[in-house]
């Protein structure tokens, strides 16, 4: 499903038609549906002053990754 898979079996094999298996399809689907649960609940983090955290606040940017 990656670009450069794709642009390979373009170039080695022109006439090729390229499929992609539902397991990975959906497992790509189930990777970002888990990210956003992780954001769930955190939009007032987002909004509050970015300049000024407090700790919790700070804490709580660092568990998401975002510090």
């Amino acid at each position: 499903m990656s670009p450069a898979f794709t642009k390979g079996v373009g170039d080695g094999l022109p006439k090729a038609a390229i499929t992609f298996d539902r397991f990975h399809g959906v497992k790509i689907i189930n990777d970002t549906v888990e990210r956003v649960r992780m954001l769930h609940h955190t939009r007032y983090i987002w909004l509050h002053n970015a300049a000024n955290p407090s700790a919790r606040q700070r804490a709580r940017h660092e568990g998401l990754g975002t510090a």
